[in-house]
């Protein structure tokens, strides 16, 4: 059915009518056949037909009963126009609503990636040095925050271990003191 939908004109290469289709009626699809117009293969191109509708067209030269002619077919853009401008309508339509999905995914993305970044600031925030004890939570994924947490229980370890040191040392020291404080 689409071949119905199409303009047909046949030229001889002097420019004159030979066949046109019913769906033409008055009008011609071009005058005069360019020199190069449909030689070699197909000629291509987009124009309006004298009333107005766009069309693209395709010519090509062939011998019909031993004349050379010029065979023209033309097809309305307006069915692509009319399907380009609703898909358009529809882009601009679900564009935001795709836009707005995006950036709640994302959101919802970014905040399980920091979750963890999160958990080990809430937890660092917590750690005083009356509880050096206490570490940092790791996530067992092996990636770079498990890495850093890990990092710093072991510089909580060292400073653990010293403040340990410097309580021993300082009742130890306080012990000595009192004992010869107490002789006086």
């Amino acid at each position: 059915s689409r071949v119905l939908e199409r303009f047909m004109e046949i030229r001889a290469l002097n420019g004159a009518v030979l066949f046109k289709n019913a769906r033409l009626g008055t009008m011609t699809l071009g005058g005069m056949p360019d020199a190069a117009e449909g030689v070699g293969g197909y000629s291509v191109r987009s124009g309006r037909l004298p009333n107005g509708v766009p069309v693209t067209m395709v010519s090509r030269r062939h011998t019909v009963d031993g004349q050379p002619t010029l065979i023209r077919l033309a097809y309305s853009e307006e069915g692509n126009r009319h399907a380009t401008a609703e898909l358009l309508a529809a882009g601009a339509a679900f564009l935001p609503v795709m836009v707005a999905a995006a950036i709640a995914l994302s959101l919802r993305m970014s905040r399980a990636v920091l979750q963890p970044i999160a958990d080990i600031t809430r937890r660092a925030q917590e750690i005083t040095s009356s509880n050096l004890q206490r570490r940092l939570p790791l996530h067992g994924s092996g990636d770079e925050i498990d890495q850093l947490a890990a990092v710093f229980n072991v510089v909580l370890s060292r400073l653990d271990a010293s403040f340990t040191e410097l309580r021993r040392f300082s009742g130890d020291a306080s012990h000595e003191l009192r004992t010869p404080l107490a002789v006086v």
